[in-house]
């Protein structure tokens, strides 16, 4: 049993390196490929597919799984998906991301160095998103049962119709919106909005919670491509290194638990370890109001 452990691990390692690989070389893709002032609805558009897997995935496999299927049988239906994904990818013929903005924009662009500040915020910024992000999923349903006192089963229900429909929903919409309105106001609405959905979380409880749980989700929902692209902006011509650094902050997921659980632990409160996620969607509403054209 020790060895099989070790062995699922290593295994659920190999795939988050395969994952991480794939996001760094397909934002840069949705990022580039067209006109710049558009980029922000490209990934946002393209990103809000992420809604749809994390409703049907977790769904397909705890139906496969609560029936006594064996776990190995919904990794090995990924592995058969990813496969025939990488033969398609195999025959088809990328184009050159420079080539194609220059074709798009009728402009030669020359190497332009990183803004090494603004990037770096940018990154600081994803990293705290993520962080938040993981937080509030890591812990919606301890929340749940504590504070809105609902079974776990009924909370698992909200999170994936209510909180990860209205996250689709939401970077759909935004997606749309930011061919009309610059990406960072449409960013900064989005932090204002969990900012106060996260203190409601802190200070009530009961069915405003839940409801200030859904409008946390829905305000998430453009962050992570928003800012990856308009951080993206800051790396010049050097759009590879740039998406390569800025798919590292995703490890910003591993921080914010801990420190919630702790948090959590010491209080004997569930509700004040969102202090948390609230500090970190603070400063990205700082950096929305930061970011110049």
């Amino acid at each position: 049993l020790v060895n099989s452990f070790y062995y699922y691990v290593l295994s659920l390692f190999v795939i988050g390196c395969g994952l991480t690989c794939l996001e760094t070389s397909a934002n840069p893709y949705t990022t580039v490929l067209g006109h710049p002032d558009k980029a922000e609805s490209r990934i946002n558009l393209s990103q809000s597919l992420n809604g749809i897997g994390w409703i049907v995935g977790p769904l397909v496999g705890g139906q496969l799984l609560f029936t006594g299927v064996s776990i190995a049988v919904p990794y090995a239906i990924v592995g058969i998906l990813v496969l025939v994904v990488a033969f398609i990818f195999s025959r088809v013929k990328l184009p050159d991301p420079r080539k194609t903005h220059e074709a798009e924009t009728q402009e030669t662009r020359k190497d332009i160095p990183i803004n090494v500040v603004a990037f770096t915020f940018g990154m600081l910024t994803l990293f705290l998103y993520v962080a938040a992000q993981t937080g509030v999923n890591s812990f919606f349903i301890n929340y749940a049962v504590e504070c809105i006192h609902i079974e776990k089963q009924e909370a698992s229900m909200y999170l994936a119709f209510g909180g990860m429909g209205l996250f689709f929903a939401g970077r759909l919409i935004g997606g749309v919106l930011m061919n009309y309105i610059k990406p960072k106001y449409i960013l900064m609405v989005c932090a204002m909005l969990t900012i106060f959905s996260t203190l409601v979380i802190v200070t009530c409880n009961g069915l405003v919670s839940l409801a200030a749980f859904f409008a946390l989700y829905f305000g998430e929902s453009i962050m992570f491509p928003t800012i990856f692209s308009l951080a993206l902006r800051d790396a010049g011509t050097h759009t590879k290194i740039a998406s390569s650094l800025l798919i590292m902050t995703i490890v910003g997921g591993a921080v914010a638990p801990i420190l919630m659980g702790y948090i959590a632990d010491t209080t004997g409160s569930m509700a004040t370890s969102f202090i948390i996620p609230l500090l970190c969607y603070v400063v990205i509403a700082g950096y929305a109001a930061t970011r110049r054209k």
